[in-house]
């Protein structure tokens, strides 16, 4: 078959959609096709930027195909038309881009040297055959340069480049994702082959089932009517993030001069035109070592706080991509009308469409999380290969999944990496995505991966050499209101009255420092959006947002006409007590090696029957009431959904938390209890959220018991050991407590979590000083100018102590000095003279500790000592002072440290720790939990000198992550 274009060519419809490639892809193919003619470890490949009129060079000899032989020189180069026209406007255009070209090559003034002997121009325009047309035309304009002295000369145009792609399949398969249109199903027929063929087929089935299960909103269908959920495509918004970066600091080493802040992107829209690029690892070795084409940072972790919407934005990006995949296939029913609707939203919301059709997944790492804590060593492969086999009609392999990520262009998210609170599972899943990447390697993959996680415990687990940064901002005023707005209207499209009524609302609450401060994230306006369709203001605290959309949505469902709203209704204490009492087993449960947060049905029948046989109800009618509310979970009730199977657990992971909270403060229980809760989960990053919500009601609810929870601070187990004095963990506390506006307003309060707050300032940098420094900045910007002084006067101080607090001061600053405001100012006018504060060594020392890479890889004229960081700390022969036990402990976490290397260089012998200290979790634990061995670290820390800052930080970052990380759920007693 073919279609006419013009009135000279024809294009077979069999032939490849390179214009769809746009300019860089279709550049990098063309090299990748120039390689493959002439041998990859012949050619000189050159990259994106000035090329001196070069895409590759080769001094080799090659065929052209024809018949003819090239040697010499030769220098080729790619000339991308976004449009094709007609075949005589297509060489009317390639005429001027040749000669624009060979006008540079003969001006002195370009100085492009050497001379080539050959010029090859490669281009997707469609030229013509015929005879003194097209591509006759076209070289034509070579003879007017005879001062170039060309010895050979040639145009490839878009059929010879599809021919060429007919013959180099490596390279036509390595692009797949970008040269299939129309029917995808009959298109991967010429891309692949046996078995990958066949999973293919299996696959693009999966992605479009995938499309349908996934087109809702999770929060959408809370307090609707029956069938009024929302689609994710109509509410679903491209949120900003900062890049994350890796030289956060100016040295002499640094003359370029990185900020902390590489700049903002639009999550989706820099996803997807990633993603838009071929990343095979192959196609970056070209050039072999002249390449400019390495891959730095290929995978991307997304990293925002609860409710920022770290899910919604993967779950949206996979949408986009299995639009494209399914594209055309009417006959899979239910996906063709999703695949519209969703391809009309995306528009809508000014989203690309993705050129590059990957196949998508989006894995729940806690699910995952699960398999490993029965099974270490279940591979990623294998768990991806079980999900598949779930949905589909046959079984599918691990082996099979292999083929797939060898055959085609994947897009992966790793959905949830904090809700992975256990250490060792933590521990294992990393061990088996190394395992995966390098599955992916070894099968040349040309694979994105997208991991999200919240700040609150994460400690760049996802390799900074292999993953960049994104970290999702607040949302602006303007952005909440607008976004309230695009809720309200696809929710009261039918009623005008009361949809501007809500948008007049949320911008009310917008201005309002108070209730602003509750729109941040996508979930705190969507809650606000629903509350303001029925009351003209929303509470001013967060705690009291989440309780009055639980109570909006328990009477929305007790209006409803259906068998659960009498019984909403007549039960509502014993309702509420469900809900908090599986909140917190889950919460429980996910510290352990049971991170899905689902509870079987049995186990709701069971908690509802011992509520109601406490509140002696008659056992009878006790088993009657537990078997209805239990159905019910298994249906919905309230917030509570139907997860797998028998199931039931929270759509949204912040709800669950709320719910804790509730658990953790309950009215049932006296002051004291709920103080203890509060003490023993006050430094868990797992339970930072619930406990920042938990302080919130106490705050709304148990006035009097305020100041117990600032003392709290300063109470917390650890809190007044020695080894405290080089983590300061309750300072990170007091922190949260400070953004989330504890008690507010407050000028007291505020004051004393500020104090509390700026002692992080006092410990060696850990990875806490980024977060820290932007909670600082908040706070001075929120609390006035008083605030800002007294930051100010704690960051002078600290800069004047001597490393190690030095090092955390000047840090500190420089995240300040990227910001706006007094404390930016600060940071710009200390942080610039970094090397004058520090002398060269310390600054040269400072780079390298947390940039993480070798002094020696950096600068060979460095004096090296190199040691491991055990040999910092171990005392002289009998001279710990230890019993046996702890002695025993102790010998134990030294021998893990062993395997950590510290380097001291320069002529004051700074010790630095280029790589970060993982060591086996359950080792520390058994060690510090022992109060003589947590005294003895103290010691030898504090006997460190001023050059070794960089043990007391790594020291302090093991210490830090021991004390997040602990299991503390089963101290509760709830």
């Amino acid at each position: 078959m073919a279609r006419a274009l013009g009135n000279r060519q024809t294009i077979r419809v069999a032939d490849y959609p390179l214009t769809q490639l746009g300019t860089t892809q279709f550049e990098h193919m063309t090299q990748a096709l120039l390689a493959a003619v002439v041998g990859a470890l012949k050619v000189k490949v050159y990259g994106a930027g000035r090329d001196g009129g070069r895409e590759l060079t080769t001094q080799a000899p090659f065929e052209l195909g024809d018949g003819s032989t090239w040697g010499g020189y030769t220098v080729a180069q790619a000339k991308f038309i976004a449009r094709t026209n007609t075949p005589d406007t297509n060489a009317a255009w390639l005429k001027r881009q040749i000669r624009s070209e060979l006008r540079d090559w003969c001006d002195p003034k370009k100085n492009r040297r050497p001379k080539p002997d050959n010029l090859l121009f490669i281009t997707n325009a469609v030229l013509s055959a015929v005879p003194g047309h097209g591509v006759d035309a076209v070289q034509e304009v070579f003879a007017e340069f005879p001062q170039l002295d060309l010895k050979n000369t040639a145009v490839w145009h878009y059929d010879h480049v599809c021919r060429l792609l007919d013959q180099h399949p490596s390279v036509r398969h390595a692009y797949a994702g970008l040269l299939t249109t129309g029917d995808v199903l009959t298109q991967l027929h010429r891309f692949l082959t046996g078995e990958a063929l066949d999973v293919g087929e299996s696959m693009r089935v999966h992605a479009a089932k995938e499309l349908v299960a996934e087109q809702w909103l999770k929060l959408g269908s809370v307090g609707n009517a029956p069938n009024e959920r929302l689609r994710l495509g109509q509410v679903g918004v491209d949120l900003q993030a900062t890049v994350g970066m890796p030289v956060p600091f100016k040295t002499p080493t640094n003359r370029d001069n990185k900020t902390f802040n590489a700049g903002t992107v639009e999550v989706a829209r820099y996803l997807l035109e990633m993603g838009d690029a071929v990343l095979r690892p192959s196609l970056s070795k070209h050039g072999g070592s002249h390449s400019h084409h390495v891959r730095v940072e290929p995978h991307l972790v997304l990293v925002g706080g609860p409710g920022q919407g770290k899910t919604t934005l993967g779950q949206l990006v996979c949408q986009a991509y299995r639009a494209a995949l399914v594209d055309d296939l009417a006959s899979l029913g239910p996906a063709a009308e999703v695949v519209t609707t969703l391809q009309q939203h995306l528009r809508a919301g000014d989203l690309p469409t993705p050129a590059m059709k990957r196949w998508p997944l989006r894995l729940e790492l806690s699910k995952y999380a699960d398999v490993l804590g029965g099974s270490p060593e279940t591979s990623l492969l294998r768990h991806i290969a079980t999900l598949i086999s779930d949905r589909a009609a046959e079984n599918i392999t691990a082996s099979q999944v292999k083929t797939w990520l060898q055959s085609w262009p994947w897009f992966l998210v790793l959905d949830g990496f904090d809700e992975v609170a256990a250490p060792q599972v933590r521990e294992a899943m990393i061990d088996r995505i190394n395992d995966f990447l390098i599955d992916a390697v070894h099968a040349d993959a040309d694979l994105l991966i997208v991991a999200t996680t919240r700040p609150q415990g994460y400690n760049a687990e996802f390799d900074e050499s292999n993953y960049k940064h994104l970290f999702l901002k607040d949302l602006s005023s303007v952005q909440a209101a607008d976004f309230a707005s695009k809720l309200a209207g696809v929710r009261l499209a039918d009623d005008p009255d009361t949809q501007r009524n809500v948008i007049d609302r949320v911008k009310e609450a917008a201005e309002d420092p108070l209730t602003a401060r509750l729109m941040r994230t996508p979930l705190q306006v969507t809650i606000m959006s629903l509350l303001l369709e029925n009351r003209p203001r929303v509470p001013q605290d967060r705690y009291g947002l989440f309780a009055a959309y639980y109570h909006t949505i328990y009477s929305r469902e007790m209006a409803k006409t259906t068998p659960t709203a009498r019984l909403l209704e007549n039960h509502q204490a014993t309702v509420d007590e469900v809900h908090e009492q599986v909140a917190i087993r889950l919460q429980v449960a996910a510290e352990g090696r049971k991170a899905d947060a689902a509870l079987p049905g049995a186990d709701v029948e069971a908690i509802t029957m011992r509520i109601l046989l406490r509140e002696q109800v008659d056992e009878r009618e006790a088993h009657r009431l537990a078997g209805r509310i239990a159905q019910a979970a298994a249906n919905r009730l309230v917030l509570l959904v139907p997860k797998h199977l028998d199931d039931v657990g929270f759509d949204v992971r912040s709800l669950q938390e709320f719910m804790a909270a509730r658990a953790i403060t309950s009215d049932r229980d006296d002051d004291e209890t709920v103080v203890q809760r509060l003490r023993v989960t006050a430094l868990s990053s797992h339970w930072r959220n619930t406990w920042l919500l938990a302080a919130g009601r106490i705050a709304a609810g148990r006035r009097r018991l305020i100041d117990r929870v600032l003392a709290l601070i300063d109470e917390t187990p650890g809190a007044a050991s020695y080894l405290d004095r080089y983590v300061r963990a309750s300072a990170y506390l007091a922190l949260d407590l400070l953004d989330d506006r504890f008690a507010a307003p407050s000028p007291r309060v505020d004051q004393l979590l500020l104090d509390k707050g700026i002692r992080c300032l006092e410990v060696p940098p850990t990875r806490a000083v980024g977060p820290a420094a932007a909670s600082l900045q908040r706070a001075s910007v929120i609390l006035g100018s008083l605030a800002t002084a007294v930051i100010s006067e704690a960051a002078k101080n600290a800069l004047a102590a001597g490393p190690p607090q030095q090092i955390t001061a000047l840090l500190t600053l420089l995240w300040w000095s990227a910001g706006t405001g007094g404390l930016a100012t600060l940071g710009r006018q200390r942080a610039s003279d970094l090397p004058t504060v520090l002398g060269e060594n310390q600054s040269e020392a400072l780079e390298f500790h947390f940039v993480r890479t070798s002094a020696v890889e950096q600068d060979t004229t460095v004096t090296i000592r190199r040691s491991n960081l055990d040999e910092y700390l171990k005392p002289g022969p009998g001279n710990s002072g230890l019993s046996a036990e702890d002695e025993v402990s102790l010998t134990q976490l030294l021998d893990e440290l062993r395997a950590c290397s510290v380097e001291e260089f320069g002529s004051e012998r700074v010790a630095i720790v280029p790589d970060p200290p993982t060591i086996n979790p359950e080792v520390v634990d058994a060690a510090l939990s022992r109060a003589p061995v947590a005294d003895y670290l103290a010691a030898r820390m504090l006997a460190l000198t001023p050059q070794q800052w960089g043990v007391a930080s790594a020291i302090a970052e093991i210490c830090r992550r021991w004390i997040q990380q602990r299991r503390v759920g089963q101290l509760l007693q709830i």
